[in-house]
């Protein structure tokens, strides 16, 4: 990540070696160039984010759903009324999951873009094009 961004000279530092100023620039954008990613280094390197993160959401959501299930648990012990915490909790679940698997096809779709966006990028599109 360091070779990649060695010739930006930021005093902040960039989306890609800063996680704080790459979330302040995520949330006050309002289009992808605020993110400036000049190469296909840097694109490649943000495809290589997304393969690790979907990783690590497969995992948060086998804890997210483990802690639902201790939670439903957890009310049928204390006699409670836990068919309705079973509904809640799965609801809950299923909105979360569903949530994250529509933010995970756009930030793909977006990235993909990204890699074609870029000078190298649009050079293998037309080659792709026209061979």
């Amino acid at each position: 990540m360091e070779s990649v961004t060695a010739q930006i000279k930021s005093r902040r530092g960039t989306a890609l070696s800063n996680i704080e100023r790459g979330k302040n620039i995520v949330k006050s954008s309002r289009n992808v160039t605020k993110l400036d990613v000049s190469s296909q280094a840097q694109a490649s390197e943000l495809v290589e984010f997304t393969k690790y993160t979907k990783f690590l959401g497969n995992g948060l959501a086998v804890i997210d759903f483990t802690s639902r299930v201790g939670n439903i648990h957890n009310t049928h012990k204390a006699g409670g009324n836990w068919h309705r915490q079973m509904f809640i909790e799965s609801s809950g679940f299923a909105a979360s999951a569903a949530a994250g698997t529509i933010a995970i096809n756009a930030g793909g779709a977006a990235l993909s873009m990204l890699m074609v966006a870029t000078p190298i990028g649009w050079v293998g599109l037309v080659l792709l094009l026209v061979g």
